[in-house]
């Protein structure tokens, strides 16, 4: 279901207030405009910032002083069941190359960060800084992308690459935030903005990409709800979207309390539901062949 109202204008100064007040950081110097608008870019349907460019390194050093990410997801566990011992695995955009815990084929992560890389190699795995255009062409049984699609500034072209370095017969698998959860409808849900995100998606706008690839789609896979993000989740029950992406009033502020305050006392009695879904969503594709 596509969020209400999602092509309205986002006041950039509204943005960067948030940013200021959540993370201290600010954010002007990422859009070439007083506005940023939500653009759908056919024929595949996800939307895509306009006037926005993507978080620098120092706006990344910055924000991950105030985040803290989980290094196990569900979505690791889900792709690794997709992956024999015997399959070689491309893990792209892999920060720290945590997926590579629970990957049981011959694992090689690649990213740009070098921090991220130098980690990944104290700890022993196999995790090289490398450009995507630089891998071999079908030179992968799976191809893997977590959470690294919506924060590239040219996503078609990325795919692409991607695509080119999966074998015949092979996987491409990606995973996002969902636009069609909860957050396509949540109110000040910084994060699915410039410059941390550049583009939102959904199942059926991923694997509409994966096709034109050459691709068919073996399976969707839909997170369910977790217990680090019970907070956002009834705050977008609370106070959903029903108009502008940002609010600021006090009563967008005092249903974000009520919200913290419910996340807490629940959070130690909650186990992810099969009928909530969660965040993220991941789309398996096989290559024809």
């Amino acid at each position: 279901m596509q969020p209400e109202n999602i092509t309205l204008p986002i006041n950039v100064s509204d943005l960067n207030q948030l940013y200021e007040r959540q993370f201290g950081i600010d954010i002007r110097r990422f859009f070439s405009g007083t506005e940023t608008h939500l653009a759908k870019v056919e024929p595949h349907g996800f939307y895509q910032f306009t006037s926005a460019r993507s978080g620098d390194d120092l706006f990344y050093v910055e924000l991950m002083k105030k985040l803290v990410y989980n290094n196990v997801r569900d979505e690791f566990v889900e792709a690794a069941t997709h992956v024999s011992p015997d399959l070689k695995v491309l893990d792209v955009g892999c920060g720290p190359g945590w997926f590579s815990d629970v990957c049981k084929g011959h694992y090689k992560g690649i990213d740009l960060n070098p921090d991220a890389v130098t980690i990944a190699r104290s700890k022993g795995r196999n995790v090289v800084l490398e450009k995507l255009e630089d891998q071999a062409a079908g030179g992968f049984d799976v191809v893997t992308m977590f959470q690294v699609l919506e924060h590239v500034d040219q996503p078609e072209s990325f795919v692409a690459a991607a695509a080119r370095c999966v074998a015949d017969g092979g996987k491409l698998i990606i995973a996002t935030p969902d636009m069609e959860g909860y957050i396509g409808s949540s109110v000040n849900h910084l994060l699915n903005y410039p410059p941390h995100h550049m583009s939102w998606w959904s199942a059926d706008s991923i694997g509409s990409l994966m096709r034109a690839n050459g691709f068919n789609i073996d399976s969707v896979w839909h997170e369910r709800l977790q217990p680090d993000h019970l907070h956002s989740w009834i705050f977008s029950l609370l106070h959903p979207r029903r108009g502008p992406h940002m609010d600021s009033s006090s009563r967008a502020r005092m249903m974000d309390l009520v919200s913290k305050v419910l996340s807490r006392a629940f959070r130690p009695l909650y186990h992810p539901a099969p009928y909530l879904t969660g965040q993220s969503v991941m789309v398996i594709g096989r290559r024809a062949g």
